[in-house]
């Protein structure tokens, strides 16, 4: 008892007896106030609140101005950890046991022994402290499950679900409602929204971020300060847990903008590769049509006076003519060739880029390396064909590195202009590959060739700049892109 060193009130209106007690409990090592009367002691109990909390009520069951049993209901509603013991007459079991039932811990039957008491004491103080460890098992349990939704994936619904829960364990006898700024609440069956207007609030805030309001009202008495500190702890949880669920909302958006901006840069590269192909086979089946029409023509003139022949010559005129109409049509996908160019720095151009090709290329892993000294000088390009360029390269060699490897992208002067280099140490590119993958036409395509670094290749020569590759075993493959306009 000596090493507890409680803090005890004694309340009893028979001097002698109120001495008796206060001086053999300080024998004990606690610290002992005594007064004579309820009201008084009440008014010690709201003052120990603001300043000292008590720990044991030790008092009276009959008492002049008002009875013991009026003193433990008010004090058990200003501190309901206040452990309380009832000393009472031997005609007066019956409110004794009364008095147990509106939590008291524990009574004392006059005429008693100071040892008797010490072991009343011991037992209740014990018996308070192994309720409030369940208490804080229950309430650190709670915040464990609001921590854990915190660190796993989110759910509004599951968080309120949990929050009541442990709420409910937290404060015990207690209206609850949780009410967040979008509408969405939940509430215990003791709610009831009158109570909204005088409950005791607890605010969910986060970073000056307002998610909402917790309102509380107590049925029985008021909340001790295990269960305030318990309801301040979780408000803080479930506050993290909106704000993350936030982030992760707006994360889910930005990815899936991200993703629209990825597959729309990949069509377009796509369409500017159909366009390539389409201007490509337009060039390559206009010399031998106009070979036909010309022999047509002449062997026209040779055979004017067969009807027959004529004829068929007709029926192949009328074909080349078809033909040639269908070859309009394809030069029509050709990419426009006065889109608008305007200067740039190519670093922002490389960084957006990459950024596509690294979240396409998931197992990939793309290195930007601005190296420009104290400046990078503009250069005047059209910004969307050199993103669709280099993302043509970054993807053609992300595949050829198949799973694992690194790519290097870096911007620097070099010789007076700014250049782009991407170098991979552990690709290595065939000698004839790399000369077929250069060539300007598809006179020589065959099938499963890449043709993305020949239309990249076309689209930089557009924008005034050269393409260089290099390959060998022992430094691996290095793109390099001169370009020889600035700003």
């Amino acid at each position: 008892m000596a090493d507890d060193k409680l803090k005890i009130l004694v309340v009893d209106d028979e001097d002698q007896l109120r001495d008796f007690l206060t001086a053999g409990l300080r024998s004990l090592g606690c610290q002992v106030k005594s007064t004579g009367g309820a009201a008084q002691g009440l008014e010690m109990i709201r003052q120990g609140l603001r300043e000292d909390r008590w720990d044991v009520l030790v008092t009276d069951l009959n008492l002049a101005d008002q009875d013991g049993v009026w003193l433990l209901k008010e004090s058990k509603k200003l501190d309901p950890e206040l452990v309380v013991l009832i000393i009472t007459g031997y005609g007066s079991v019956e409110s004794a046991v009364e008095a147990l039932q509106l939590g008291a811990a524990d009574y004392i039957q006059k005429p008693f022994k100071l040892e008797t008491l010490k072991l009343k004491l011991d037992r209740s103080w014990q018996a308070q402290q192994l309720g409030r460890e369940n208490r804080l098992l229950k309430r650190d349990l709670a915040l464990y499950q609001i921590y854990d939704l915190f660190m796993g994936s989110p759910d509004r619904e599951k968080l309120l679900n949990i929050a009541l829960q442990s709420l409910n364990h937290i404060t015990g006898n207690t209206a609850i409602k949780i009410k967040l700024s979008d509408g969405t609440h939940k509430s215990n069956p003791a709610w009831q929204d009158e109570f909204e207007l005088y409950a005791l609030q607890a605010s969910l805030e986060s970073k000056g971020t307002a998610y909402g309001m917790i309102y509380l009202k107590p049925l029985e008495g008021e909340l001790g300060p295990d269960q305030r500190t318990g309801l301040a702890l979780l408000a803080k949880n479930v506050s993290l847990v909106l704000e993350n669920l936030d982030l992760v909302t707006n994360l889910k958006g930005k990815m899936e903008q991200l993703e629209a901006q990825r597959s729309d840069l990949l069509d377009s590269f796509k369409y500017a590769i159909l366009g390539e192909i389409a201007s490509s086979l337009v060039h390559e089946m206009r010399n031998p049509l106009s070979a036909i029409t010309l022999g047509v023509e002449y062997f026209g003139m040779c055979i004017a006076s067969d009807d027959k022949l004529q004829k068929a010559l007709g029926s192949i005129s009328k074909s080349v003519e078809r033909l040639n109409m269908v070859l309009d049509n394809l030069s029509l996908y050709r990419r426009d060739s006065s889109d608008i160019k305007s200067t740039a720095l190519l670093s922002d151009i490389v960084k957006k880029a990459a950024g596509l090709v690294n979240y396409y290329l998931a197992g990939k892993k793309v290195k930007i390396e601005v190296d420009h000294g104290e400046y990078e000088n503009p250069v005047m390009v059209n910004q969307g064909q050199i993103q669709q360029a280099l993302v043509g390269l970054l993807v053609f060699q992300g595949k050829k590195l198949g799973k694992g490897g690194d790519l290097k992208v870096t911007v620097k002067h070099q010789d007076d202009e700014m250049a782009v280099t991407m170098h991979s140490p552990s690709l290595v590119i065939d000698q004839a590959e790399l000369a077929g993958m250069m060539e300007a036409s598809l006179a020589s395509w065959k099938p499963g060739r890449d043709l993305s670094v020949n239309l990249a290749r076309r689209l930089l020569e557009e924008n005034n700049c050269r393409l260089q590759i290099k390959s060998s075993p022992d430094r691996g493959t290095e793109f390099e892109l001169n370009f020889t306009q600035r700003h």
